[in-house]
């Protein structure tokens, strides 16, 4: 009797009888780990790690409070070292380093970003690949920055995801 996982179709082997050309369905390690980890409930960390995407999530005063491991990787920096800041601040904008602080400047007003997030914040409203630019100091050289960024409100934060443009 062949043997396969009923869910990712992989083949675990034969048991007996061996001549019983039947298949019976089960389920491989792998996806009793996946789905064990479903059922008892994933940690947000786990969620936000298992998107591909870089997300970073923000409180109510637009800090970061998460953040997964691909967006740690993006901006070269730990977990520790970018909880509490705010996105001019972990993005490294030229205007919230100039200024002291992310929202500091007289520009920051019109910064898409803080915009799209407070607007999220404040009205639930979802955005989806909002283009933002911003610049960033690299080699004590300016550079344009173009983010597309995306937004959604979870009970008091915000999950703000972006990628290049």
């Amino acid at each position: 009797m062949q043997m396969v996982c009923s869910y990712c179709e992989k083949k675990l082997g034969i048991k007996e009888p061996k001549a019983d050309s039947s298949t019976e369905y089960t389920m491989c390690v792998d996806c009793l780990e996946y789905f064990d980890k479903q059922w008892k409930g994933m940690s947000v960390a786990d969620y936000l790690d298992s998107l591909a995407g870089p997300v970073v999530v923000l409180n109510e005063d637009s800090k970061m409070v998460s953040l997964n491991k691909t967006a740690e990787k993006m901006l070269g920096k730990s977990r520790n070292e970018l909880t509490g800041l705010m996105a001019g601040e972990f993005l490294e904008c030229e205007e919230a380093v100039a200024s002291g602080g992310c929202g500091k400047s007289v520009r920051c007003a019109s910064c898409v970003i803080r915009q799209t997030v407070k607007e999220t914040m404040e009205q639930g409203v979802v955005h989806e690949n909002v283009r933002a630019y911003f610049y960033s100091e690299e080699d004590s050289l300016p550079v344009l920055k173009r983010l597309l960024i995306s937004t959604v409100k979870k009970d008091k934060q915000v999950y703000l995801s972006y990628k290049e443009a």
